[in-house]
C-alpha cells in the first residue's frame, strides 16, 4: 500500500517529464525547468499572448485532483502509483527515439524528406499508450471522455488484493472533500467527476491478477485488428524555430482515431487508425487508379483493401515547416486556455501583446 498511499497531492494532468522535454530552460536542477506559456486570444486568427515562463513544477498541475482519500494523516490515497509506469519511462525511451531519428537523418545526409521509420513503432505505441492517458486523465477533457466512453460509465474493474479492495472502498465512501471545489474549477457537476475518477480507474488499473491495463490491451489491439491500418507521420525538428506546441488538454485525439501528440521541443506525431471499409480508403483507392490511369472498379477496390489490412505505415518527416504549422493551429484550436512550447516563436500563430 506505500504506493497508494502516500503525500503527494500536487498531481500533474501533463507530466512534468513530458514537459521537461519541452522546457525553454535545462537548469542542472530539473525542479527550476521553465516552460514558455501562451494565453490564448483568438482561435480563429490562431492569436496568442506570450504571458511567462512559470516553473514546470507548477505548471498543468492541480492539488488532489486524483485523489481518492484524504487521511486525517495528512496522506491520501490516490492513483499516482498507476500512472508512473507510463511517466517513468519516458526519459530512457525518448532519448532512443531521438538517437534513432537523427542517426537516420545523418545517414540519410537529409534536411527536408521523409525517411522510413518502421523500426519506431514500438516506440510509437509506447507514446499512443501515454498519450491516450493524458486525454482520460486531463480535466478539460472529462465531458469529452464520459461521452466518448459512455457505454463503460461507472464500470468498476474487478481487481484482487489489499489495493483492490482500499481503492473499492474509497469509491464506496465516497467522502472527497476536494471535489466541490475542482468541480468548480473544471465546470463538470459531482457526479461527472466521480464518473471521470472510475473511468480512469477502469484504464490504467492492474494488480497481480491483471497482468496488463486496459490501455495496453486497446493499444495493441489497434495495431493488431485486420479491420484497420495505420497511418504514423513522425515530424522532427533540427531548426529550433521550429518548435511544437504542447496543448492545454494534453493530447488531441479526434473521434476518427486520429492523434496528434507532443513528444519533445523537436517532434510531435500524427497517427491514425483507418478502417478498412471506410470512405477514406475508396478514395485513396480512386485517386491510386486515376494517378496510374486504371479504372476504378470494385475489384480494384478490393485489392486495395486486401493489400491495406492490418498495414501500418511509418515515416519520418524533417523540417517540414508547413506540417508544423497545421500542428500548432491544432493545438490552438483544440486547447482551452493555453498552449505552452519551449521556443518564444510559435509557427502558425500570431504572438499579440494583450491589452
Amino acid at each position: 500500500m506505500i504506493d497508494l498511499i502516500n503525500t503527494t497531492k500536487n498531481h500533474h494532468f501533463i507530466s512534468q517529464v513530458e514537459q521537461r522535454w519541452n522546457a525553454s530552460s535545462n537548469p542542472d536542477n530539473p525542479s527550476l525547468a521553465r516552460i514558455c506559456k501562451y494565453e490564448i486570444v483568438d482561435k480563429s486568427s490562431f492569436e496568442v499572448h506570450a504571458t511567462n515562463r512559470p516553473l514546470i513544477k507548477n505548471t498543468s498541475a492541480k492539488d488532489d485532483l486524483y485523489t481518492l482519500e484524504l487521511f486525517e494523516s495528512g496522506k491520501r490515497l490516490n492513483l499516482e502509483k498507476f500512472f508512473g509506469v507510463w511517466e517513468d519511462k519516458y526519459n530512457k525511451i525518448i532519448s532512443s527515439f531521438h538517437s534513432s531519428i537523427m542517426y537516420k537523418i545523418e545517414s540519410n545526409n537529409i534536411t527536408s524528406k521523409s525517411i522510413d521509420g518502421s523500426d519506431l513503432i514500438e516506440d510509437v505505441k509506447y507514446l499512443q499508450k501515454l498519450k491516450f492517458l493524458n486525454f482520460i486523465r486531463n480535466p478539460h477533457n472529462i465531458k469529452k471522455s464520459l461521452k466518448s466512453f459512455s457505454f463503460c460509465k461507472d464500470f468498476i474493474i474487478q481487481g484482487v488484493g489489499e489495493e483492490f479492495e482500499s481503492i473499492f472502498n474509497s469509491l464506496v465512501n465516497n467522502d472527497k472533500r476536494q471535489r466541490d471545489y475542482l468541480c468548480s474549477q473544471y465546470g463538470v457537476s459531482p457526479a461527472e467527476y466521480d464518473s471521470w475518477l472510475k473511468l480512469i480507474i477502469l484504464f490504467v488499473y492492474y494488480d497481480e491478477g491483471i497482468a496488463h491495463s486496459s490501455i495496453d490491451a486497446m493499444i495493441e489491439e489497434y495495431f493488431k485488428a485486420k479491420e484497420l491500418c495505420t497511418t504514423i507521420i513522425i515530424s522532427y525538428y533540427t531548426d529550433s524555430a521550429l518548435t511544437p506546441l504542447v496543448p492545454d488538454i494534453g493530447s488531441i485525439i479526434y473521434p476518427d482515431l486520429t492523434y496528434l501528440f507532443n513528444v519533445s521541443k523537436n517532434c510531435f506525431v500524427l497517427l491514425k487508425h483507418t478502417p478498412i471499409d471506410s470512405e477514406d480508403i475508396v478514395m485513396m483507392c480512386k485517386k491510386f487508379c486515376e494517378k496510374n490511369n486504371k479504372p476504378y472498379t470494385e475489384e480494384a477496390l478490393n485489392l486495395c483493401k486486401n493489400e491495406m489490412i492490418g498495414k501500418i505505415n511509418t515515416s519520418i518527416h524533417v523540417n517540414d515547416k508547413e506540417l508544423l504549422e497545421t500542428y500548432n493551429k491544432s493545438c490552438i484550436k483544440e486547447s482551452v486556455k493555453f498552449v505552452y512550447s519551449a521556443s518564444p516563436i510559435v509557427v502558425g500563430a500570431k504572438i499579440i501583446k494583450k491589452t
